[in-house]
């Protein structure tokens, strides 16, 4: 039904209201002139009839005053009723109105939440995707990082190695650039209990330090109580044509320091693999002094210009 149907019902129900409560006067009035018209001209009537017909008409005039005043205050709050009614329905339309408002403002609500959602989700899949992009570089960074790092490592020891041996080398040449020195005559203390012997000392005198070496294996071997003759210069053995020393034909090796013993001296059985002097004999002893003085470049050979019972010691360049 339509809200002009619902306008004309209240217009109609109105207007019949009104209309019933004029009826109702009408029926007082009618009742009252009855009444009256009864009481004037009613003296036929006896008492009885008249008080009949006077109560009846009393109760009609009260039934329809009744009425009216009851079906007064009954149209009245039908009326208030229908009011409420009306105050009611469009108060529901007016709520029904707001929650479609609201759901409706809830569904764009929603659907922008959805797709925040949906955004945000988008954002972190970006991020996921990055993160595992640069993981993916920086473990690529970190292999690259640890092949260096060998190479590094094994250029590093390439390069220790290196650095030893040049090491090496220049300890080498610094050696052979200083002269060659015994700082203390201990290695020579064996020496004191060996039988004495005469010791001639010979020195190349165009090597550097072959000079001042002679004269500390002097010193020495006077510190334990041998004579040694004071250190010459290997002569010259062609001066006219060769006017270099001969240090072989002293007995000596082209460097280093030679102990050079007589022919009849006591030779090892296993010279070949070291001191050419037997164990215990002087010339051995001498030897090893020498060796244990200096560490390296000792010799040891035959001259048949050397005396018996005599040791020459050649001290020839550094080797």
């Amino acid at each position: 039904m339509g809200s002009l149907d619902v306008e004309s019902l209240k217009i109609a129900f109105s207007t019949a209201s009104s209309l019933n409560e004029w009826a109702t006067v009408v029926v007082v009035l009618g009742v009252v002139i009855e009444l009256v018209a009864l009481l004037i001209f009613g003296k036929d009537m006896s008492r009885t009839e008249k008080g009949m017909l006077i109560v009846g008409s009393v109760l009609v005039v009260v039934g329809v005053g009744g009425e009216y005043i009851f079906g007064g205050r009954a149209s009245a709050a039908a009326a208030r009723l229908q009011q409420i009614s009306d105050e009611k329905i469009t108060e529901a339309k007016n709520d029904a109105a707001h929650a479609i408002f609201q759901a409706a403002a809830l569904g764009v609500q929603e659907k922008n939440l959805d797709q925040y959602v949906k955004d945000q989700k988008a954002r972190v899949d970006r991020a996921i995707t990055s993160l595992n992009a640069e993981e993916r570089t920086l473990r690529i960074v970190a292999k690259k990082a640890d092949v260096q790092d060998s190479q590094l490592r094994a250029d590093l020891t390439k390069s220790e190695v290196a650095l030893k041996q040049a090491a090496d080398i220049a300890a080498k040449a610094y050696k052979r650039t200083q002269p060659r020195q015994m700082m203390f005559c201990l290695a020579w203390q064996p020496l004191k209990m060996q039988p004495k012997v005469p010791v001639e000392i010979l020195y190349l005198k165009n090597a550097s330090d072959a000079f001042l070496l002679a004269i500390e294996i002097d010193n020495c071997l006077d510190e334990v109580g041998w004579s040694p003759t004071y250190p010459k210069p290997i002569p010259e053995k062609h001066p006219s044509y060769f006017p270099q020393p001969d240090i072989e034909a002293v007995g000596g090796s082209d460097s280093g320091v030679t102990v050079v013993g007589s022919h009849t001296a006591s030779i090892s059985a296993d010279h070949g693999f070291g001191n050419l002097f037997a164990e215990g004999s002087p010339e051995n002893a001498v030897s090893n002094a020498l060796l244990s003085a200096l560490g390296d470049g000792i010799y040891s050979s035959i001259a048949r210009d050397v005396p018996d019972g005599t040791i020459r010691i050649v001290v020839g360049p550094k080797p």
